[in-house]
């Protein structure tokens, strides 16, 4: 067994280092993290960690959010004795642990992103695996351990990082959690503004809709109501002028009062519904039409077809207009009266 290093002297921020690496590595593309990944798993064959394709930032934000930890494997195929120093990795229990408790990262030391971690870090031996943790935003080591080796002395040497790294890990552990925590009362607080918000807008929005249906409701109604008073003002113009023309046609037609003594005549007194008596003289071949023009030419505020006369002895309603004053008994004088239909 070849002999190997472990440096656990305690977790330290990578500050200027990292700061470096961070155009260097962390942010190098990842076309050419495929390549690392095809050729680790050529070289462990079938059984080997599950390998993270990403750049090493993404793989620590990977790591930081399922409380795990970044394991970089850096190997050179340069060393004499390269063939088979991954074989380490190619054993279950291995595999088993890395998986559970890392994100596997790769680095070939012929690569710009591994040349640049092999000089910041004056690596000498391969493998090498370094074990970072995500704390504040920064990535802090918490211990290495390099050389050929067997899979039992990596899952030791891993183990002892861990396990001396025990109250880091545990407080980073509970920060995860709490940060969990807030991230999800946050979300919930988030979920219950949201539907109060929505609640508020609902409400807003169905407060508005009454509003402009009250004021579409009550506009209709004016709108209906100014429409039914133009319509019965056009009705009442209407009638009106036809109660003019009416007047004016049955002013035109009514006879002149004939003299005393001119011809066979009827006189004719008529008591109205307001008690207003009427009397006048008509020649005895004017009709019963006559009367009812000569009626709605002298009274005021009764309307034409809502009255009819009538005569008490003989008792007799007169509604035949072409009867003539004669013919219907009338003459020589008679009584009449008028009557609301």
């Amino acid at each position: 067994m070849r002999v190997f290093a472990i440096w656990v002297a305690g977790v330290f921020f990578l500050g200027s280092i990292f700061s470096w690496l961070w155009t260097n590595v962390f942010r190098a593309p990842s076309r050419p993290r495929l390549t690392v990944a095809q050729q680790f798993a050529k070289e462990l064959g079938d059984l080997h960690p599950i390998i993270f394709g990403g750049t090493l930032r993404n793989a620590a934000l990977e790591a930081s959010s399922t409380s795990r930890f970044v394991l970089i494997c850096l190997h050179s195929t340069e060393m004499a004795d390269s063939e088979g120093a991954l074989s380490c990795l190619s054993n279950e229990n291995v595999n088993n642990f890395v998986n559970e408790h890392f994100v596997f990262w790769p680095a070939m030391r012929n690569t710009r992103e591994g040349a640049a971690l092999a000089r910041q870090f004056a690596v000498q031996r391969y493998p090498h695996f370094q074990v970072l943790a995500r704390v504040d935003g920064e990535l802090a080591l918490l211990g290495a351990v390099s050389g050929i080796m067997s899979p039992d002395t990596l899952l030791g040497s891993l183990l002892q990082i861990l396990d001396e790294k025990k109250s880091f890990i545990d407080a980073m552990k509970a920060k995860n959690e709490r940060q969990e925590l807030d991230r999800s009362l946050m979300a919930s607080q988030n979920d219950e503004f949201e539907a109060a918000l929505e609640e508020d807008r609902a409400r807003e929005e169905e407060e508005r809709m009454a509003i402009e249906e009250s004021k579409r409701l009550k506009q209709e109604e004016e709108e209906r109501e100014a429409e039914e008073k133009r319509e019965k003002e056009r009705q009442l113009e209407e009638k009106q002028k036809r109660i003019l023309e009416e007047k004016q046609a049955k002013r035109e037609r009514l006879p002149e009062e004939p003299v005393k003594g001119e011809g066979l005549q009827a006189l004719i007194s008529i008591r109205t519904v307001g008690g207003k008596k009427l009397n006048r003289r008509f020649l005895a071949h004017n009709t019963i039409q006559t009367l009812y023009d000569f009626v709605d030419l002298e009274v005021e505020g009764i309307e034409p077809d809502t009255y009819t006369l009538f005569s008490n002895f003989p008792r007799r309603e007169y509604d035949d207009l072409q009867m003539t004053l004669d013919i219907a008994g009338l003459c020589p004088n008679s009584v009449l009266e008028m009557r609301r239909k």
